[in-house]
C-alpha cells in the first residue's frame, strides 16, 4: 500500500479557508493518474481545514477500470507518505468510476472539526487504476 500526493497535500496548492463563522468555502481538487494505482493505495485528495466541517461533497471519476473507492478522513499528517496512514469512509463507500455522485453517507456530515488540517483521501479498492491520463475530483464544500 502506498500514498499518493496532490498537489494539495504535497503544499503546492492551498484548501480555501472560510475567513468568519458559517461562511461556507469550496474547492475543486484534481488528481490526474500519471502512473498505475495500486489497489488498497490511498490518494490523498484534499485538505479538510482546521477548524472546518464538511457541508457537501461531490466526486467525480473518469472510466478508471473494475476499480471502486472509498473516500474519507486520513489518519496522520498530511502530506506524510508513512505507509501506516490509513483513509476512512466518512464521505463515500465503494463509490465507482464513470460517475458523478454527491456524499453519501452521513458520517462525512458528522465529522467535527479540530485545531489541525486532515487529509481526505481515496482507497482505491478492486483491481487498481492502469490507465494513466484517468482524472479523479473531489468538490468539497466547508465551513467553520
Amino acid at each position: 500500500m502506498a500514498i499518493v500526493l496532490s498537489d494539495w497535500a504535497i503544499g503546492r496548492k492551498q484548501a480555501p479557508v472560510s475567513e468568519e463563522a458559517g461562511g461556507v468555502v469550496a474547492e475543486k481538487y484534481t488528481f490526474k493518474v500519471t502512473k498505475d494505482v495500486a489497489a488498497n493505495d490511498i490518494i490523498e485528495l484534499a485538505i479538510l481545514p482546521a477548524y472546518h466541517t464538511i457541508v457537501d461533497a461531490i466526486l467525480i471519476v473518469d472510466e478508471v477500470g473494475a476499480a471502486t473507492f472509498n473516500v474519507g478522513i486520513m489518519s496522520g499528517t498530511v502530506g506524510s507518505t508513512d505507509p501506516a496512514r490509513t483513509s476512512g469512509t466518512e464521505l463515500f463507500i465503494a463509490a465507482t468510476d464513470n460517475a458523478v455522485q454527491r456524499i453519501v453517507n452521513p458520517a462525512g456530515f458528522r465529522v467535527l472539526p479540530i485545531a489541525a488540517d486532515r487529509g481526505i483521501g481515496v482507497k482505491v479498492l478492486g483491481a487498481g487504476i492502469a490507465q494513466t491520463g484517468q482524472v479523479i475530483e473531489l468538490i468539497l464544500f466547508t465551513k467553520q
